[in-house]
């Protein structure tokens, strides 16, 4: 993605962590998660490390431009922009991206291929029979359930006496009245960025929720923390000259494809099929000898 370095003006892509023309450092610079691959060589480097089959197993191919049907692809063209494809069951093509931001490219790719490793892992998980172990510890926490009900019971009828005494020779109040609910504000502005004290912030409007951005970490946190002056006075601080409103050529924004992707990742950071998000290499997408892979299972019919 093309942005403008905010020293010089000149225009420098958003994976330059330092400005070519002046040195500044890019404080716009996008990781698309930390240690996750950014780069061809890292991806390949990455599906190794990994212990993957085979590309011809898989059908993830990189580097690579296969002419067949059934493959995912990602390479460098001749013309130095990188093509990230699919070639579906039936020999077409569908190209995902064709284009110089290689560090989004390859991000398309990785994210295609953990959702790829996460449906075969649920696939191996069904045909040896799991479901059967988690029904027993299902049975220990109705179990744990069933006691914590029966110990507040008790404490509730010991308690009874006392709350009857105390009633009954309590001294009315002028003064009691019931508490009203705090009330959740909501916020009347439109879906989109601003700049406030030198901060990015995304509203999403559908969600009534506010996101700030922190630059160290490339991160959009959610935030309750919003001064009167910028949810007040909204339309004073849009930002639609940052860098941050370029959509991407599928229509997306770059809020769009951070909350599909990195936000999405880390929310399900644990879940039933084993994949998991982290840091650093994610372990949880380490493939185990003992487990096969069935490209026939892979959906083959769809663009992406």
């Amino acid at each position: 993605m093309k942005i403008e370095c905010r020293y010089c003006a000149a225009i420098i892509d958003s994976s330059d962590e330092k400005c070519p023309h002046c040195g500044a450092t890019n404080k716009d610079f996008i990781r698309t998660a930390v240690g996750q691959p950014r780069t061809i060589e890292e991806l390949a480097r990455w599906y190794k490390e990994h212990n993957l089959p085979p590309y011809e197993v898989t059908r993830f191919f990189i580097g690579m431009d296969r002419h067949e049907s059934r493959c995912f692809g990602i390479f460098k063209k001749p013309d130095g922009n990188i093509l990230v494809y699919k070639n579906k069951d039936d020999g077409t093509r569908a190209v995902r991206y064709d284009g110089p931001d290689e560090t989004y490219a390859v991000n398309e790719f990785y994210q295609r291929l953990k959702t790829e490793i996460a449906n075969q892992k649920s696939r191996n998980i069904a045909a040896s029979g799991a479901p059967v172990a988690k029904k027993k510890s299902n049975n220990i926490f109705l179990k744990v359930i069933i006691g914590y009900i029966a110990v507040a019971f008790g404490v509730q009828l010991l308690a009874l006496p006392v709350i009857f005494f105390s009633t009954l020779f309590a001294k009315p109040s002028s003064n009691n009245r019931s508490s009203e609910p705090t009330k959740r504000i909501t916020y009347d502005c439109n879906n989109g960025y601003y700049n406030y004290n030198d901060d990015y912030y995304y509203f999403v409007d559908n969600m009534n929720t506010w996101y700030c951005y922190d630059e160290s970490t490339n991160y959009w946190e959610k935030t309750t923390d919003i001064d009167e002056e910028l949810y007040e006075n909204w339309e004073d601080y849009s930002s639609s000259s940052s860098y941050f409103s370029e959509d991407y050529e599928d229509g997306t924004t770059y809020f769009d494809q951070w909350y599909a992707t990195d936000y999405q990742n880390y929310s399900n950071s644990s879940s039933d099929d084993g994949y998991s998000y982290s840091d650093d290499w994610d372990s949880g997408s380490s493939w185990s000898s003992s487990d096969s892979w069935d490209s026939g299972s892979t959906d083959w019919s769809s663009d992406w």
